[in-house]
């Protein structure tokens, strides 16, 4: 079994690194590049290793996604890792959508060989299958407030956009790269795709990072500038709150109208100011006189105040001093303010005594005012004035109100920072930090710049943040359409690339299958053509060798003078004839069945009959070689069965021919009957002769062939005969096989259905045709046929049967006779000049006259075709050359 380990790893690896990398596209955390490399990797795994790989694609997601969440936030909770693995499982629930999606539709697709097919797979894995990924991940980050409500939709389409390119680009290069059968088009696919996407991802790179750096710059000077507006506000407050403590450090006593008058021109240049107050240090005897002061010049209600347990303003309480808000400007909307004893609040008094204590203006924490309907917060910068050089008596403390978001709006008023928030943070103390202002749209990320600046013996930190869903909006979304055109142009070349190469694949791949099957013909002609050479050869020996014994018997007959030696060469002259015909039946026969017109005669066959003609048929050979002949067959039932005698006992008999002859003088051949159980008769042929080698038993049953080249010198034959047995035995339903041994012997069986039988005894044998009683002296019979010698053989057989035959040369002079004489009889030859046979047969049938004159055909054409066409012309009856004598007389007597 292959490892596949080494490809787990690269795909764990590749995921994470290229996870990494692809997350350095990131502008400013809410936009990401227009393409995410591990979705179309976590795919391309699954089909490449199954879905065994799922876990390894969840922990490298888990991992990526991690390592990112790290590096943008300050710490990870609990929530950080659990929506991490929501992630990760959302990635792998795509990855598994898609691999059953395109195994459902098209499961081929992977091999990505044409355009339907790779389109198949880039979309459906793609934009179809991605949806999940991204709907789980905007969920995931919208459920732990990651993103707002307000980029839901945006950060969807993002998301499912760069998974979707991801897979229709990198889904297709990783399975060219690893699946089997690619061969060079992993080159030609690989290096244009990957080069042309890596070109255009650098570009982008680079330019993103060139927006990144103007950014950078342009946060750089703003925040710069917002740093300078700050101090500058800052330091014209200290300046305004600083003239108006030297006016009373100038001053024995400045009256309600002196104070409205200097203050109006404060506030007129400083809008910064909410208010400005005056805070004397009143003892307990001045308390009454101040009051009345106030009711002198319209404040007629005024006293000095303090906030009592439920936050109501009642009157002072009696303590040796107070300060109390006594003048205000403007007085519209503070005067809840005047009166206030600011000693009656501990945060307030704690500031007024830093400052009495350190003789330097105060800043307070961030306080709701008195006077202040809203929830929003204020600060006072509190300034003592002292009498006297050195500063040694208290007289009170000037006092600038100051509306935090009045200053910060006033701060921000000249400055373009669009798409920027604003916090302002007190942290002078060593607790917390207290928020003094912060825009309505913050949340909580790191700011993109910060700076401190004492300001009253406190200490202010100023925070700028970059707005959700502002700033480089527009800059990101010019070069995220950039390269979203640069990334379809790397994926309608990759789908060009897979067309053309996976056009040329098929191409080649047909071109080899079908080179290969030319190959293997030409390998399997060749071969027929060796053996049919190698036959021609055979047969030319097979036939030429009795034809030679022939010839050569013929002279010694003509030589000889002794009867008996005639007799004894005739004989065998006539063996030699039995040879060449048994080789010329097979041809006839092999062709019957190459051709499909082998037709079969079914009729009832007895057992006893049959193996006792068979016996017969071989008992000069087996009496020749010493050889054995044993015969196993049932002799109670079945007695019969139903097919096709003459080729039942020709499959029989070549089978006994083949034993006898490669079995050894002395040696034992066994031939069986079984009945076996599913209605099959089982017929065996056993010997113990020379057997068969292994390498030659594959080809036993070809045309044409035998065991080996030596076997038909040895032991003769056409090479047809197994051949023709295992067609007969086919064509009469059965299977035929064989096992042996070489050196030990062979057994042929075949099975044949038993058919029809009969348990009665087979009927008594006719007598069989005897030639020695056959008189022809009585009939008169017309032979018409052309080849001289045919001529004589037929009349010396004829008269030998007292019969004297008119000779007729063609089918012209055999009309002409017949017109002339009488005729009992008509041998009619197929193939003659002039006229022949047939035609004149049919003749012959024109004339009432002939109706019933008998015609026998003579030919040594012996396809089924050539006796069917023979009696269609109306001929009585054919018998096939060469002449067998006893065959000649049957024919003869059936009809006179």
């Amino acid at each position: 079994m292959h490892n596949k380990t080494p490809l787990y790893l690269l795909v764990f690896i590749s995921y994470i690194f290229v996870g990494i990398i692809s997350n350095s596209f990131l502008v400013i955390g809410d936009y990401p590049a227009s393409i995410w490399p591990p979705a179309g990797i976590a795919l391309g795994a699954i089909f490449l290793l199954g879905l065994r790989v799922i876990p390894l694609i969840f922990v490298a997601a888990f991992i990526t996604n991690f390592v990112h969440f790290d590096s943008t936030t300050l710490y990870l909770s609990f929530d950080d890792v659990f929506k991490t693995a929501l992630i990760a499982f959302g990635v792998s629930a795509q990855a598994i959508l898609g691999y059953w999606l395109i195994n459902r539709i098209n499961a081929s697709a992977i091999a990505l060989l044409n355009l339907k097919s790779s389109l198949q797979l880039m979309l459906i894995g793609g934009p179809l299958s991605c949806i999940v990924g991204a709907a789980i991940g905007t969920l995931t980050l919208f459920s732990f407030d990651v993103i707002n409500a307000n980029l839901v939709l945006t950060t969807f389409v993002n998301w499912w956009a760069g998974d979707a390119m991801g897979v229709m680009i990198f889904t297709p290069l990783l399975l060219v790269a690893f699946l089997p059968e690619q061969g060079s088009r992993r080159l030609q696919v690989l290096l244009p795709g990957l080069l042309v996407y890596t070109v255009i991802s650098l570009l982008f790179y680079f330019q993103l990072e060139n927006i990144k750096a103007k950014t950078r710059q342009d946060i750089e000077t703003k925040s710069q500038i917002l740093q300078l507006s700050v101090q500058q506000q800052i330091q014209k407050i200290k300046s305004n709150i600083g003239l108006l403590e030297a006016y009373y450090e100038s001053s024995d006593y400045v009256n309600y109208l002196e104070f409205m008058n200097f203050t109006d021109k404060q506030l007129h240049f400083s809008q910064e100011i909410a208010a400005i107050e005056w805070i004397p240090k009143v003892n307990l005897a001045e308390r009454s006189k101040r009051e009345n002061e106030l009711h002198q010049i319209g404040f007629q209600e005024f006293s000095f105040k303090e906030h009592d347990g439920q936050g109501n303003l009642v009157n002072a309480a009696t303590r040796d001093v107070y300060f109390p808000v006594l003048f205000v400007n403007p007085v519209q909307g503070n005067e809840a303010a005047l009166g206030f004893d600011l000693a009656s609040n501990s945060t307030r008094a704690a500031a007024l005594n830093l400052a009495a204590r350190t003789k330097k203006p105060v800043l307070t924490q961030p306080l709701n005012l008195v006077q202040q309907q809203d929830s929003s917060l204020s600060v006072l910068y509190i300034v003592p004035i002292f009498t006297g050089q050195p500063k040694v008596t208290l007289k009170g403390y000037v006092l600038g109100v100051l509306h935090l978001p009045k200053l910060v709006d006033t701060i921000l008023a000249p400055l373009e920072l669009s798409g920027f928030n604003i916090r302002l943070l007190d942290v002078a103390d060593n607790l917390a930090a207290k928020v003094l202002y912060q825009d309505e749209h913050y949340r909580s990320t790191e700011p993109v710049f910060h700076f401190k600046i004492p300001f009253g013996q406190r200490v202010w930190a100023v925070n700028l943040y970059q707005a959700e869903g502002q700033g480089l909006q527009e800059s990101w979304l010019n070069q995220y359409m950039v390269q979203l055109v640069g990334l379809l142009f790397v994926w309608l070349l990759i789908t060009f690339l897979l067309l053309l190469t996976g056009t040329n694949l098929q191409i080649s791949d047909q071109v080899y299958k079908q080179t290969e099957k030319l190959r293997l013909e030409k390998q399997k002609s060749d071969k027929a053509n060796k053996i049919k050479s190698e036959f021609l050869a055979n047969m030319s020996h097979e036939i030429r060798t009795p034809i030679n014994g022939i010839k050569g018997l013929h002279y010694l007959v003509l030589q000889q003078t002794d009867m008996r030696k005639v007799k004894e060469y005739i004989h065998q002259a006539e063996n030699a004839v039995d040879v060449l015909l048994k080789v010329l039946n097979d041809i006839l026969d092999f062709s019957k069945i190459e051709a499909g017109k082998l037709q079969l005669e079914y009729s009832e066959v007895y057992f006893t009959a049959l193996f006792s003609q068979l016996e017969t048929l071989v008992r000069t050979e087996l009496n020749n070689k010493d050889i054995t002949l044993l015969i196993h067959y049932p002799k109670i039932s079945p007695l019969s069965m139903f097919t096709d005698k003459i080729r039942l006992k020709q499959v029989l008999l070549n089978l006994l021919n083949n034993a006898i002859k490669f079995t050894e003088p002395d040696g034992k051949i066994e031939l069986t009957m079984v009945q076996l159980d599913n209605k099959q008769l089982r017929f065996s042929v056993k010997d113990n002769g020379i057997g068969i080698a292994d390498l030659a038993q594959k080809q036993l049953f070809d045309a044409f062939t035998q065991a080996d080249n030596s076997t038909s010198r040895k032991y003769g034959g056409t090479g047809l005969g197994l051949s023709i047995c295992k067609h007969l035995v086919e064509l009469m339903g059965g299977k035929i096989g064989f096992v042996s041994e070489l050196n030990v012997g062979s057994e042929f069986y075949f099975t044949l259905p038993q058919g029809e039988f009969s348990t009665d005894e087979a009927p008594k044998t006719q007598h069989e045709f005897n030639i020695d009683e056959v008189s022809l002296g009585q009939f008169r019979i017309l032979v018409a046929e052309d080849n001289p010698l045919n001529q004589k053989v037929i009349s010396a057989i004829l008269i030998n049967k007292g019969c004297t035959p008119d000779i007729a040369e063609n089918g012209l002079e055999a009309l002409e006779m017949l017109a002339q004489r009488k005729y009992d009889l008509v041998l009619m030859d197929i193939q003659m000049p002039l006229l022949d046979g047939l035609a004149t047969t049919e003749q012959i049938r024109l004339n009432p006259q002939f109706k019933n004159l008998p015609v026998i055909g003579l030919s040594a054409n012996a396809m089924d075709s050539d006796v069917v066409n023979a009696l269609a012309v109306g001929m009585n009856d054919y018998v096939v050359k060469p002449l067998d004598p006893n065959k000649l007389f049957k024919a003869i007597l059936k009809y006179v």
